[in-house]
C-alpha cells in the first residue's frame, strides 16, 4: 500500500483525471486501516497455538507497521483540513505504540528477535511522529503563529521598492539555463513566503504587492508562468507533503537515525540463524526490511541529489539549503547574489537577458 501510495501520490499534482484521483483518494485512506486491521490480525493469531519463534515473528512484523502509518513523504494530508486534524495522529500514534508494546513484551525474555524488533519499532515511532508533526507545521494555526513571527522579525527591514523602475540589464553575458533555473527558485521561493498568508486568511502588506507587481510587470509570460509554476509547487509542498518536517536539522538528524536502525536491524537478522522459521516466513521479512530500506534510500537521495533542472527539486533546493544545510556549501558572497537576484529591478534584467530579451507578451501587464 504504502508503494503504491509513492508511486501515484506525486500524480495529484500533475493531473485531473478522476480515476488517478480516486485511486490516491482510496491508498490514502486505506493505508491507516491497513495498518490498524493488520495490528489485529497478530493479535488475534498470538492467541492460538503456535510456536515461540512465530510468536516471536509476528512482534517483529507488528514493529513494521509503524513505520507503515509513517505514509509516504510524497502526501501527509490529502486536503487542508486534515492538517487540522494533527492532534487526532498524536493520538493514533501513542495508541498504535501501546498496541505494538503488547504484542512485544508477551513474548519475552525468550525472543530472539527482540533487539531487532526495538530498532524497528524506533524508527517507525520516528516515521510516524515526523508525519504527525508535519501535519502540524502545516495547519492553518501554526502557520499562522509562523508567519506573524517571521514578519515581526523582518518588520524593520525596508522591503518597499519604487513603482515603476525600469529593469537593468545585465552586461555581464548571459547564464547558464542551470542558473537561470535556480534564480526563478529563489524568486519563487520570496514571493511565496510573501503571499503564503493569504492561504491563512491574513492581510497583506501593501507594499509588497506593490513589489510583486512591478517586479511581474517587466517579465516575459515564459518567466513569468515559470516563476508562478514553482511557487504553485511551494504551497503544495508545504501543506501536504512532509517537507517543513523532514527539512530541517532535527528532520535530518531522526530520519538518519531511523534509516541506520532499519540497517542494523537488517545486518541482525541476516546473522540470527533461523531454524525452525518457515522459508516462506525468512523471505517475506526480507522484503520488508529491503522494501523500507529502498523506500528511505530513495528520499534520501531527494535530499542530496539536486535534479539539474525541473521544478522537481524545488522543495529541497530551497527549504534542503536554507534549513539544514546551514551555508557550509555556500560561496563568498552568496547572500549577496541572492538578494541581488532578488532584487525587482536587477533580477528582472538578468531574466530578461536570459530568456532572449524579449517573448511572449506578459498577460499582467494588462492588468
Amino acid at each position: 500500500m504504502q508503494l503504491l501510495l509513492a508511486i501515484v501520490s506525486p500524480f495529484r499534482k500533475r493531473t485531473s483525471n478522476r480515476w488517478v484521483i480516486l485511486l490516491i483518494w482510496s491508498a490514502y485512506f486505506l493505508t491507516d486501516w491497513v495498518a490498524i486491521f493488520a495490528f489485529g490480525l497478530i493479535s488475534n493469531a498470538r492467541c492460538r497455538n503456535s510456536t515461540s519463534i512465530d510468536q516471536d515473528l509476528l512482534a517483529f512484523w507488528s514493529a513494521f507497521l509503524l513505520i507503515h502509518l509513517g505514509g509516504s513523504d510524497s502526501i501527509t494530508a490529502y486536503s487542508l483540513e486534515d492538517n487540522t486534524l494533527w492532534l487526532r495522529h498524536l493520538v493514533g500514534l501513542v495508541a498504535q505504540v501501546l498496541a505494538f508494546v503488547n504484542i512485544f513484551v508477551k513474548t519475552l525474555p525468550s525472543n530472539d528477535l527482540r533487539v531487532p524488533t526495538v530498532l524497528i519499532a524506533i524508527a517507525g515511532a520516528i516515521k510516524y511522529g515526523e508525519r504527525t508533526r508535519a501535519l502540524y507545521l502545516a495547519s492553518i494555526e501554526k502557520l499562522k503563529k509562523s508567519i506573524v513571527k517571521s514578519r515581526g522579525l523582518v518588520r524593520n527591514r525596508n522591503t518597499t521598492r519604487t513603482e515603476g523602475v525600469a529593469p537593468q540589464s545585465n552586461t555581464g553575458g548571459s547564464n547558464s539555463d542551470e542558473e537561470t533555473h535556480k534564480m526563478r527558485i529563489n524568486t519563487a521561493f520570496r514571493y511565496f513566503q510573501i503571499f503564503k498568508g493569504l492561504v491563512v486568511d491574513m492581510m497583506q502588506d501593501h507594499s509588497q504587492w506593490i513589489e510583486s507587481r512591478n517586479y511581474f510587470m517587466h517579465l516575459d509570460s515564459r518567466a513569468t508562468f515559470d516563476i508562478l509554476k514553482m511557487e504553485l509547487k511551494f504551497f503544495y509542498e508545504v501543506f501536504y507533503t512532509k517537507v517543513l518536517a523532514a527539512n530541517s536539522a532535527w528532520g535530518v538528524l531522526i530520519r538518519s537515525l531511523a534509516f541506520y536502525n532499519v540497517l542494523i536491524a537488517l545486518i541482525m537478522f541476516c546473522l540470527i540463524k533461523k531454524e525452525g522459521i518457515h522459508g516462506v516466513d525468512v523471505r517475506i521479512t526480507y522484503s520488508l526490511l529491503a522494501g523500507v530500506i529502498a523506500l528511505d534510500s530513495a528520499r534520501w537521495r531527494g535530499c542530496f541529489v539536486e535534479p539539474r533542472h525541473g521544478i522537481e527539486s524545488s522543495k529541497w533546493a530551497i527549504f534542503g539549503k536554507q534549513n539544514w544545510r546551514c551555508g557550509m556549501n555556500r560561496k563568498s558572497g552568496y547572500g549577496a547574489q541572492l538578494r541581488a537576484n532578488l532584487e525587482p529591478t536587477k533580477g528582472v534584467g538578468r531574466l530578461r537577458q536570459q530568456d532572449g530579451g524579449h517573448g511572449s507578451r506578459n498577460p499582467l501587464r494588462s492588468v
